[in-house]
């Protein structure tokens, strides 16, 4: 047990006995309403406080052995910072209340089961300043929750199996979690809502039944050279306010869109990223919004390189569409692209394609657009009742056909 320093009590009682020798308040005096009665109560109040902060800051360092103890025993500990290491496989729900937990294994096999195929196997519920480290937490409905408005960090995590969602940040909890995986999940690895945030370091989500990473209604943030891949159905999607900002990430061999905006979501990929080799690679839809940009690529997807409908908008900015087996961009539904200084080439249908009243901006030079190698047309546009319509210098590279001069 560690000896509590009583610096903050020295300093107040002397503060205190200079205010009665100044002031000359009689120190024999005693009884409710008369001022050392009072100062007295207020040091005693002070006191109480600095204990109770002493207490918090001590580490209390608890080892869990799995099976035969529980990390939530540890859990319900006195008012410390708690510093929990797991040894072994435990079976059980867990649910961290209180701030300053970390929770960690001794090894990476080290961590916890869901008792039952509709719990969370480990929820933060309003805590703040959770740390957690090298676990891996398996089966159950889901692996890894936050809400309430909790905090946490998270690294080295090995999430596997859930069968609503790997991980689920809700509720207007925030957090980050490094060089982990989360995978082989029924549904949605990663999926964050009701204002929830996360930022996603490295590491990779791969492997679901159905969605990679979801942002419906809340926000995620893919860096570091994170990897979304083998998803049955869409890498990444955000929908309904949702926000996705994808940066030096690759999004590859997903059954779906590689990356798609739906319902008022948006997203942003950027700084390298790559979109490859999904069924679709970078789509919007019903009013969804998408950017390509800062050299982010989208090459060798089986169908379009980028898809817009149902009244959506792209923007590309200095990004690559490349060698796609469907065009390279396709427009339809009263959407619209924005394009400069990028490269729409190789695609195996035409450059870019564009139906009904769909609109294509070029905001700059000629030449800084290139659209050049593609099997088609440079820019197909669809022929009467259709009315297609394009702005700005048409790279003098693109061969037309069907479109307005």
């Amino acid at each position: 047990m560690c000896r509590r320093k009583q610096p903050l009590r020295n300093v107040a009682l002397i503060l205190a006995f200079s205010y009665f020798g100044i002031i000359g308040l009689p120190t024999s005096a005693t009884g409710q309403g008369n001022p050392i009665w009072e100062l007295q109560r207020q040091l005693n109040e002070l006191n109480q406080r600095v204990s109770d902060l002493e207490a918090a800051s001590e580490r209390v360092d608890v080892t869990v052995h799995c099976p035969t103890e529980k990390v939530a025993d540890a859990l319900a500990r006195p008012a410390g910072r708690l510093f929990i290491t797991v040894i072994g496989v435990c079976v059980e729900s867990v649910t961290i209340f209180r701030n300053s937990v970390t929770l960690q294994g001794a090894s990476p096999e080290d961590g916890l089961v869901a008792p039952g195929l509709g719990s969370a196997i480990l929820t933060i519920n309003g805590g703040h300043r959770v740390t957690l480290r090298q676990l891996t937490l398996s089966g159950g409905a889901y692996g890894l929750r936050a809400m309430g408005g909790a905090s946490f960090a998270a690294s080295s995590l090995h999430i596997m199996g859930s069968g609503s969602a790997g991980v689920n940040v809700y509720d207007n909890a925030s957090g980050v979690i490094s060089d982990s995986t989360v995978e082989d999940g029924d549904q949605i690895g990663v999926l964050v809502e009701g204002g929830g945030a996360l930022t996603f370091i490295g590491g990779s989500v791969r492997g679901n039944d159905s969605y990679g990473v979801w942002a419906r209604g809340g926000y995620v943030s893919l860096r570091g050279g994170a990897v979304v891949q083998n998803n049955l159905f869409h890498g990444i999607t955000a929908e309904v306010g949702g926000a996705v900002d994808v940066g030096g990430v690759t999004v590859e061999n997903n059954g779906g869109f590689g990356v798609v905006a739906f319902s008022g979501g948006s997203a942003s990929v950027h700084s390298g990223s790559i979109i490859r080799e999904n069924a679709v690679g970078l789509a919007a839809q019903f009013g969804g919004a998408v950017q390509l940009h800062s050299l982010a690529r989208v090459e060798n997807n089986g169908g379009s390189g980028i898809s817009l409908g149902a009244g959506s908008s792209a923007t590309l900015f200095n990004g690559t569409v490349d060698g796609n087996r469907g065009n390279g961009v396709e427009i339809i539904g009263g959407s619209a692209v924005n394009i400069r200084s990028s490269t729409i080439s190789r695609n195996h249908q035409n450059g870019i394609a564009l139906n009904d009243a769909s609109v294509v901006v070029f905001d700059n030079s000629s030449g800084a657009n290139q659209i050049i190698g593609n099997t088609g047309f440079g820019i197909a546009c669809a022929p009467p009742p259709a009315v297609p319509q394009l702005f700005g210098p048409i790279p003098v590279t693109a061969k037309n056909e069907f479109c307005p001069p």
